[in-house]
């Protein structure tokens, strides 16, 4: 008679209680919200590695500018990204109306870019950034034994947004080394907002990850107004692909071909670049939009922001979403995301 211990005989399961399959336990704790990820065009594809070579030729380096006109980009690049706060909204949502107040920087943004722009240009002002900024984030009620790590990611993310946005070029190399990837039907997106949001525009930027999210609500909770800040979140209800850049690259050129023939890949990477700051309203963006759509791909990485703010925050533009779903921010909320508050990827 076998032996009932015998291994061959033997069936356990190992695990904790409320364990659920695919979640790991650090996201059991943030409500099982948790990025898988995939690449149907892996890494040593062929053709996959053949765009991102073609477009990796044609991108410009990045320009050497004076402080003055660092200052000035720097202060053109808020304005842009202040904007995504707003920009998710149909025109024809009551919130909208609301939005449209919001003209030029805060007191908040324009003291952050000047410390900002200060500490890369003397280093003297390092020490008076870092009291500065400890006693604004004291004033905000960041929980004093997070303010450490808040100053941190806060001045990391000062730096990345000066050594990245001045010139207008949102192209990295880490953009191209960056792959395809898909989130399941039923992932649910997140993002922050000035007003409830009942309504999608026909872009909507989002975080897919919940650390993504953190970075946003830390990074940009002070002069968003911690009164007046929403978390919207909505649900895929169909598998959202993420094209890598060289897809995204070429698909914009088919589109702009078919208007001139004649084309430039550089033509296409300037146009591509311009989009990446927000400009998604132009006959080439939604025509973009359209194109990916019809070869199964349902958002992009916001450029912009990636590597910078977030690790991939998103310009969604699927058509099968669930409603939108927006809970007033409180200050359990913000600890929470200090709490939780992690470095970028691409710090590291």
């Amino acid at each position: 008679m076998n032996d009932p211990l015998d291994v061959d005989n033997f069936l356990a399961h190992y695990g904790v209680k409320g364990m659920r399959w695919g979640v790991r336990r650090e996201d059991a704790a943030l409500g099982g919200f948790h990025f898988r990820s995939s690449s149907p065009l892996s890494d040593d594809d062929s053709s996959s590695d053949a765009l991102s070579a073609k477009w990796r030729a044609v991108q410009p380096p990045k320009k050497e500018l004076s402080s003055s006109q660092r200052a000035k980009s720097a202060e053109q690049n808020m304005k842009k990204f202040s904007a995504k706060f707003d920009a998710s909204v149909s025109p024809s949502d009551p919130s909208a109306e609301v939005v449209a107040e919001k003209k030029g920087l805060s007191a908040n943004q324009k003291r952050a870019l000047k410390i900002g722009i200060g500490v890369l240009a003397v280093g003297a002002l390092v020490g008076y950034a870092h009291y500065a900024g400890r006693q604004e984030l004291l004033k905000e009620g960041v929980d004093p034994k997070n303010v450490g790590k808040v100053m941190s990611y806060n001045k990391k993310k000062t730096f990345s947004m000066l050594k990245t946005w001045p010139g207008e070029n949102y192209i990295t190399d880490l953009s191209h080394d960056r792959p395809e990837f898909e989130l399941p039907a039923g992932h649910i997106f997140h993002r922050i907002s000035r007003v409830p949001e009942g309504s999608f525009d026909h872009k909507t930027y989002s975080t897919h990850d919940i650390h993504d999210f953190n970075r946003y609500v830390v990074g940009f909770r002070g002069e968003l107004g911690t009164d007046k800040l929403y978390h919207v979140t909505y649900r895929a209800n169909e598998p959202v692909k993420v094209p890598r850049l060289g897809t995204v690259l070429e698909t914009l050129k088919e589109v702009m071909s078919k208007d001139d023939p004649t084309i430039t890949p550089e033509t296409v990477h300037q146009h591509y670049r311009r989009m990446s700051g927000g400009d998604w309203d132009s006959p080439q963006a939604h025509g973009l939009f359209d194109a990916l759509r019809s070869k199964g791909y349902s958002a992009i990485v916001d450029e912009m922001d990636a590597g910078v703010i977030g690790d991939t925050p998103l310009v969604v533009f699927a058509k099968n979403l669930s409603e939108k779903i927006s809970t007033p921010m409180t200050s359990d909320d913000y600890r929470t995301a200090e709490d939780l508050l992690r470095p970028l990827t691409a710090w590291k």
